[in-house]
């Protein structure tokens, strides 16, 4: 969607005025993108698996934006996007749906796995995160 790859783009290019460069830069800018991305999507209401793809997008726009150049790491660039934005899915849904109170262990674990699965994390990662 135009949201998290504008989000990532505007992150990219603060990281980049600050002189971060190479890998490093892209993936702090899909951190960073994928958490604010995440936040935008919650504030709304959206699902556990809304907010799990919201997240792959801003990533995967973060990683793309340095991946021109390295073609061959396009499959690396998808998993390292996975990763993050598995992560930042998994770990900010648990922590909404603990926070509204009423949510079983086991119900705050489903929730944080089905937004890391979302973000193309594989089922047996998305439960070791959740």
């Amino acid at each position: 969607g135009k949201v998290p790859t504008t989000v990532a783009n505007v992150t990219l290019r603060a990281i980049w005025a600050a002189g971060m460069q190479g890998h490093e830069a892209l993936e702090l800018g899909a951190k960073i993108a994928a958490k604010e991305v995440v936040r935008r999507k919650q504030a709304r209401g959206g699902s556990p698996e809304e907010v799990g793809e919201a997240a792959r997008q801003a990533t995967e726009a973060a990683l793309n934006s340095g991946a021109g150049a390295h073609s061959g790491a396009a499959n690396q660039t998808s998993q390292v996007a996975a990763d993050i934005a598995a992560s930042a899915a998994a770990d900010a849904v648990a922590e909404n749906k603990f926070q509204s109170g009423g949510a079983t262990r086991k119900e705050v674990k489903n929730a944080a796995e089905a937004a890391a699965v979302a973000a193309g994390a594989a089922k047996d990662e998305a439960n070791i995160l959740a």
